[in-house]
């Protein structure tokens, strides 16, 4: 009671009963659903992008999340443009394989052409270091971006659209 987890279960059935009776604005809903101390995770910003993505894109377009956001890809009903379902593995060199490095990243994205690259500013890894924003900037990733131009912002998600029509 002292730590305020007694009032925070309150106020969470609360939130819970207002959405599930359809009393609540589901990105007001979802607001409550965010990291403290950084935008590193906001489940009303992933909705806001997935809801942007869906209206974008058609229904074959891929897309990619620089980050760790994978749940982008079931809410928005689009397929990933790499194996990789987060970006962490892809980048950060954690296998000691070729398959694990920026420049083979870059280059199955330009082999499967994702309508959107979708930086997610914020996300990283405590335990290593590693950050999101950091990694974007590898030269192999900076080439590939010259095919793309940003379109929005989404709170901390920034959406790179690719120029022209399709591959």
């Amino acid at each position: 009671a002292r730590s305020g987890s007694v009032k925070r279960v309150v106020n969470v059935t609360a939130w819970d009963a207002r959405e599930l009776f359809g009393h609540s604005d589901r990105l007001d809903y979802l607001q409550h659903f965010q990291s403290r101390a950084t935008q590193a995770f906001s489940a009303a910003d992933n909705a806001r992008l997935a809801t942007y993505v869906r209206a974008h894109t058609d229904a074959n377009d891929r897309i990619f999340v620089f980050g760790m956001a994978a749940g982008a890809y079931f809410s928005s009903g689009r397929l990933p443009a790499s194996r990789f379902l987060f970006v962490y593995p892809a980048v950060s060199n954690m296998v000691d394989r070729p398959d694990f490095r920026a420049d083979t990243l870059a280059d199955e994205l330009t082999r499967t052409a994702p309508r959107y690259i979708v930086l997610q500013r914020s996300s990283g890894d405590s335990f290593t270091g590693w950050r999101a924003r950091e990694a974007f900037t590898a030269p192999p990733l900076v080439a590939l971006l010259r095919s793309y131009t940003q379109e929005t912002e989404i709170g901390d998600f920034v959406l790179y659209r690719r120029n022209g029509g399709h591959p």
